[in-house]
């Protein structure tokens, strides 16, 4: 990853829902190659922004773009993972990633051979002719980020998809994202409230402040690669995390006061 090789910008973009906003003049860059991830309190907008960054929603003002070409909408050059799982209930695991592939206009063999190969980097190589029905959470999410990538979209754009599972079966689909991004061309925006898991991943950590949603500070992570649980117990992981929870915490605080305590608190 080079720290010049912009692939996405997000310049000044603000989205407005009613009377509220969620996002005010937020403006960064992502680095194609590296895994971004972006934290904040209840209410800071991190969703919103993926949903933007996908073209799922679009910024009340402002613009979002990847390798220059400004986002109006859904594209194949942007994946997307959410917490919840959407794969096909009626489709096997191999169909499932079949399907990213057919729809791009690939013949059938073509395509199931290339999904095998995709169901087989994720571990789940013995599952292949199952349904979701018949697999763990943790497996689930597996074959819904394969499907996502087998796409060979760009971006992938991962919102709190591991927020659902159980502690031990999350350390293991950090494991195994981190184990994919080694070996596949990609660039990751992964959201998440839960601030260990954001700095395992990431290469650095963006920070939200909430209501409305401003960027606080984005973090670089230094940490050694490979990635592996015991870093979490390491002082380095541990300064970052209560650099990060103090952050939140700062934040959430200027936020219960009064506006003309902020006024004082800030004059």
């Amino acid at each position: 990853m080079s720290d010049t090789d912009t692939l996405i910008e997000v310049r000044q973009v603000t989205r407005r829902f009613a009377e509220s906003t969620a996002i005010k003049e937020v403006s960064f860059d992502v680095y194609r190659g590296e895994l971004l991830t972006v934290v904040g309190s209840s209410g800071c907008g991190k969703s919103t922004l993926a949903r933007m960054m996908a073209g799922l929603d679009s910024p009340t003002s402002g613009e979002i773009s990847i390798d220059g070409k400004v986002i109006d909408g859904p594209s194949p050059d942007r994946g997307m993972v959410f917490q919840k799982y959407t794969l096909f209930p009626w489709l096997t695991v191999v169909k499932n990633v079949m399907f990213a592939l057919t729809v791009q206009g690939q013949g059938r063999r073509s395509a199931e051979s290339e999904a095998m190969q995709w169901v087989e980097m994720i571990g789940l190589s013995d599952f292949a002719h199952r349904y979701p029905h018949e697999l763990s959470g943790g497996m689930q999410q597996r074959v819904a980020i394969a499907r996502s990538l087998a796409a060979r979209p760009k971006v992938l754009l991962m919102d709190e998809p591991f927020g659902a599972l159980d502690a031990q079966t999350r350390q293991k689909m950090q494991h195994h994202l981190l184990t994919i991004c080694e070996h596949v061309d990609i660039t990751v925006v992964f959201i998440t409230h839960d601030l260990d898991e954001a700095i395992f991943l990431a290469d650095r950590v963006l920070v939200l402040k909430p209501n409305p949603g401003e960027i606080q500070d984005i973090v670089n992570v230094s940490l050694p690669k490979p990635r592996c649980i015991d870093l979490q117990f390491s002082h380095a992981f541990v300064e970052l995390r209560t650099k990060l929870a103090s952050m939140i915490h700062h934040a959430d605080e200027e936020e219960d006061l009064p506006m003309h305590m902020l006024t004082m608190k800030h004059a």
